[in-house]
């Protein structure tokens, strides 16, 4: 349950205080509130800004690099990540890593997939579609 260590934040505020955990949080270091270690959970981009968030703030960050496995095995090697300077695998090594050490670009770089883009203007609406090959 949320406390005031730990509140409950929500986009719509409906739990507790509006917003996103992101910026809760980066008030909270900006004020000067001591924090000693963050766990993210979620989705890859919000794990990796509060990364970047923390980062600044010398707070160790652990990240659990779930949404990016596979098959559980280590086999397939979808769920491969760059750890500082080693590969692991989330789903045998894993899956929580520390943040800071996690080389997110190369992470994003591979969760784009090759095909088709969708463009969207939505004033003019217009969509278009085209096929791609990079990776």
């Amino acid at each position: 349950m949320p406390d005031e260590d730990r509140p409950a934040i929500e986009a719509d505020g409906s739990l507790g205080e509006r917003g996103h955990a992101i910026d809760s949080l980066k008030k909270r270091l900006e004020a000067g509130e001591q924090v000693d270690r963050i766990i993210a959970i979620g989705c890859t981009f919000m794990m990796y800004e509060m990364a970047e968030t923390t980062r600044g703030f010398g707070v160790k960050t652990t990240v659990s690099l779930n949404p990016i496995m596979i098959d559980g095995t280590g086999m397939c090697g979808g769920c491969r990540v760059k750890v500082g300077e080693e590969t692991k695998f989330t789903c045998v090594d894993g899956p929580e890593f520390d943040g800071h050490t996690v080389d997110w670009d190369l992470l994003g770089s591979r969760q784009r997939r090759p095909g088709r883009h969708i463009d969207l203007d939505l004033e003019g609406v217009l969509i278009k579609f085209r096929k791609t090959d990079e990776f």
